[in-house]
């Protein structure tokens, strides 16, 4: 049975000797025929031109557990798990297709929090409390989070884990994880293009269905998706995983200098999904003239009273540089720890210092050349006397 990225027969060590590989779309369905030296490499579907990662061959397991051709000298010991980390707090849906409303938000409250399991042998999701209809009190979180720490140290096996619910991806099916949120087509989305989960959240769809047919589907915000795509990319072998899926998996930050103290202005150049992230504190850092690109930070605009009190008036204030209106075109950061800004104010201060000093000796340069230049100049002769 063919099951997603795995090709028919994987595993099977007379069908891993063949030259062609064939696997489906996931998001249009269309198969394509591949080739062995191709495995864990990445491609686009000639169809829809969703992008895909060939999976690595599986070699099929020994009764005892270990693959082919491994040794057990460097096998663990059984029930022992090596974890790479932990996210928590990760919304679970579980989604009846007959049933859905193909409306923004539409699935945005209907959701289990979990907690996700990194480990070497595959992603654990883990249910911690049933739901009843007094809801989940963090206090139970609390004690059965507790639970299972003491149950992994204790190198306990998964099966057994304090847990309402296990939900396991192996390692073998991790390549199945199919981005639904952003669509990378939306002509072939299963939500036709529309953020059903909420607005810049990121979704993404697990292999197996329940027991009732019903899709089960992870999501996100931007922080709990970048360890995920992190840990992804260690186990599925490929390092360009979910490059190209349209959510930022690293901040490159602009950089411009402020117009009124040529500080460094550092900004997130598209914080949508920063700004939709609850664990990250997005400020404002600076403003950007709408006519001629000039930018303040929000710093010494504060200092200069530009565009009133909190910047209410900056729309019609008048560009200090171009005369025209500023417009109002906030430039967004992250702040980070106390310690890390006082670092960076540090840093900005002392950038700053030396910047002056420059300037200073350039001046001063400036004025020796002039006072050089005015002595090098022969003055005028004095007239002829009388003879």
């Amino acid at each position: 049975m063919s099951q997603g990225f795995l090709p028919e027969g994987a595993g099977d060590p007379a069908v891993e000797k063949r030259e062609n590989l064939l696997i489906p779309c996931q998001q249009c369905g269309t198969w394509i025929r591949l080739q062995e030296h191709q495995a864990g490499k990445t491609g686009r579907c000639p169809k829809c031109q969703s992008p895909f990662i060939v999976p690595p061959l599986v070699r099929k397991k020994s009764p005892d557990g270990s693959r082919a051709g491994e040794s057990d000298g460097g096998s663990e010991q059984q029930g022992s798990v090596r974890l790479f980390g932990v996210v928590r707090d990760v919304r679970l849906h579980d989604v009846d297709p007959a049933r859905l409303k193909l409306i923004p938000g539409s699935l945005a409250a209907a959701f289990r929090e979990v907690d996700l399991l990194m480990t070497e042998d595959g992603l654990e999701i883990l249910v911690l409390v049933k739901k009843s209809f007094l809801g989940v009190t963090g206090r139970k979180k609390k004690i059965v989070r507790q639970q299972v720490e003491e149950h992994l140290q204790s190198d306990q096996p998964l099966d057994e884990l304090p847990v309402a619910e296990r939900i396991s991806v192996e390692n073998d099916r991790l390549i199945e994880i199919a981005l639904v949120q952003p669509a990378l087509n939306e002509h072939n989305s299963m939500f036709a293009g529309i953020p059903v989960f909420g607005e810049h959240r990121i979704a993404v769809r697990l292999p197996e269905p329940t027991e009732q047919g019903h899709r089960r589907f992870l999501s996100f915000g931007l922080t709990a998706f970048r360890e995920i795509v992190s840990y992804l990319r260690e186990q599925i072998g490929a390092d360009d995983y979910a490059a190209d899926w349209g959510v930022p998996i690293t901040d490159e930050l602009s950089e411009d200098r402020c117009y009124f103290t040529r500080d460094d202005v550092r900004a997130i150049p598209d914080p949508l999904y920063h700004r939709a992230d609850p664990e990250l504190n997005v400020v404002v850092v600076g403003y950007r003239c709408g006519a001629c690109g000039i930018v303040l930070s929000e710093k010494a605009r504060d200092r200069e009273k530009f565009g009133g009190k909190g910047g209410k008036a900056l729309a019609k204030a008048i560009c200090p540089k171009c005369r025209r209106p500023f417009g109002n075109n906030p430039l967004y950061g992250v702040l980070t720890s106390a310690g890390d800004d006082e670092a960076a104010d540090a840093d900005r201060e002392s950038a700053e210092d030396l910047r002056r000093m420059e300037d200073d000796i350039a001046s001063a340069l400036a004025k020796y050349r002039e006072s050089i230049a005015a002595e090098e100049t022969p003055g005028e002769l004095p007239p002829a006397g009388d003879d």
